[in-house]
């Protein structure tokens, strides 16, 4: 399958961060939404959504993307 079409569904700002959600149409007909934050970066690399996504899975995903950058403390 690929993607057909893509589609700026909503912008919005979830914990002061604005977020696009872009709905993709496949060439078997199926629907999905990713997320991508201000900068572009897809939040959804890993899955998209089915359906829309409430701000409360778009604050999963803002709050995982800060839990991945964050760095290791110093152990000495």
């Amino acid at each position: 399958m690929k993607i057909v079409k893509r589609t700026e569904y909503a912008a919005r700002i979830v914990d002061s961060e604005p977020v696009t959600v872009t709905k993709l149409v496949w060439s078997d007909g199926g629907l999905s939404f990713e997320v991508t934050d201000a900068a572009g970066v897809d939040l959804t690399i890993d899955e998209c959504f089915d359906s829309p996504p409430t701000d409360s899975q778009i604050r999963s995903l803002l709050q995982a993307r800060r839990a991945s950058h964050r760095l290791p403390m110093d152990q000495g």
